[in-house]
């Protein structure tokens, strides 16, 4: 969470300019609240490779996908 907020305090546009910033992220925080603050044409939200897909991480990115 206070990497996605320090990133929208200092300016993520500042950052990325008019590209997409591609971040990994753990399965808790793909779980989180803070993972609906992200705005989708700023930044995509990458799984780190050692989380293991099950029922409900499948879940949870289908009901982002669907509000993003």
């Amino acid at each position: 969470m206070a990497l996605i907020t320090g990133l929208y305090e200092s300016g993520i546009e500042n950052i990325v300019e008019d590209k997409l910033a591609f971040i990994n992220f753990d399965e808790i925080f793909i779980h989180s609240d803070a993972l609906e603050r992200i705005k989708p044409d700023q930044m995509v939200v990458e799984m780190l490779e050692k989380i293991k897909i099950n029922g409900p991480l499948m879940t949870r990115l289908k009901t982002i996908k669907t509000k993003a």
